[in-house]
């Protein structure tokens, strides 16, 4: 991928000719992370992006979103979102560039008690203005 183009288009097109949607993504110069909401076409998509690349799969996870105006902005979000999960492994972290949501990929069996310590540090901690 690194120094290619359409390489997002190629495996984008793959996931339309499967017509499954992708929800969240995140991309780097060597790898691209996706998550999708219907596996039912799961093997026929891995085959087809194995045709690009390697392909890992993470079973099991859950999507928390943090959602509110100005993430980007507001100096003390994104650290409070950080120290809330600190112990908690992030398969994926995706910011849209509006600010206004940032997407946490995590194990789903860690996701109550992750969600939990969010509310609490997004919510409850008490912050100077």
């Amino acid at each position: 991928m690194l120094g290619s183009y359409g390489h997002l288009a190629r495996i984008f097109d793959i996931f339309a000719r499967h017509s499954v949607s992708v929800d969240v993504l995140s991309t780097s110069e060597v790898s691209v992370s996706v998550t999708i909401d219907r596996t039912e076409r799961l093997a026929e998509i891995v085959r087809d992006l194995q045709s690009l690349g390697s392909v890992r799969l993470l079973n099991d996870q859950a999507i928390l979103a943090v959602i509110g105006r100005n993430i980007l902005g507001a100096s003390w979000a994104g650290e409070a979102v950080l120290r809330a999960l600190r112990g908690v492994p992030l398969s994926m972290l995706s910011l849209a560039s509006t600010g206004l949501n940032m997407s946490l990929v995590i194990a789903e069996s860690q996701a109550d008690d992750a969600l939990r310590a969010l509310h609490h540090e997004l919510f409850e901690v008490e912050r100077e203005t």
